[in-house]
């Protein structure tokens, strides 16, 4: 939100762009959210800019959304989609490593995650009852078995490992990027392990920015604003 007031001041037009259940939105769609459910987000950009058909088009994004904003980049047309500039802050570079991150790391993250995980599956089955009240989703009780039960039973992926796999950024995923793309990363993440960002394909249009502080999505001031993040975009952006 801070972002968005900055972005604004300076005369952009801001659009924000809700995963599918998320900005309680799941009503609208019978199936459920889930992290491969790219082709969807890349329509959704392309009909922004056929809103502002003049304006240049940058994406940023944080964490899940900082991991879909990189893959819209490398698998997008680039003539349905002409992107200026992508800034990805704090994303899920290996699906396998943070999940394992949120398994160990502090409590309070994994038990927010599946707060909200939670709320959002119980609306889901209330929005569908005939098809989500007896798989039991709202039942959900750790992330592991969570997301494997999720993928058995909603998704046409075999297995966890293949759906990880999915929407994971390592490896040659981001061969071909077709703009120039800024990966902010924090040694501190709990959540992003830092390290994962060795793993990524060489390109001339990946930069990656490593932080000895921020956490994740953080990068606050002692009045616990990010005055940083903000300019950061603004000077990339402009």
């Amino acid at each position: 939100m801070s972002l968005s007031h900055a972005l604004i001041g300076q005369g952009f037009n801001v659009v924000r762009i809700n995963f599918r259940d998320h900005g309680y939105s799941e009503q609208l769609n019978p199936e459920v959210f889930h992290s491969c459910r790219l082709h969807e987000m890349i329509e959704a950009c392309e009909h922004v800019q056929q809103e502002l058909p003049e304006q240049p088009l940058s994406l940023i994004g944080f964490s899940l959304g900082a991991n879909f904003v990189l893959r819209i980049n490398a698998d997008s047309d680039p003539s349905r989609l002409r992107l200026h500039r992508v800034i990805s802050f704090c994303p899920v570079l290996s699906a396998e490593n943070s999940l394992i991150a949120l398994e160990n790391g502090p409590a309070l993250y994994r038990h927010y995650f599946m707060y909200r995980w939670r709320q959002i599956l119980r609306r889901k089955e209330r929005a569908f009852p005939q098809l989500y009240t007896k798989n039991k989703l709202a039942q959900i009780q750790d992330l592991r078995s969570g997301t494997d039960y999720l993928v058995q039973r909603c998704t046409d992926f075999a297995d966890l490992t293949q759906y990880m796999d999915g929407y994971s950024v390592v490896g040659n995923r981001l061969d071909h990027l077709q703009t120039h793309c800024h990966i902010v990363l924090a040694k501190d993440d709990p959540i992003i392990p830092w390290q994962d960002h060795k793993r990524l394909a060489t390109s001339q249009n990946l930069e990656v920015c490593l932080s000895e502080h921020g956490g994740h999505c953080g990068f606050l001031d002692t009045q616990l604003a990010s005055p940083w993040l903000d300019q950061y975009c603004l000077d990339l952006l402009t």
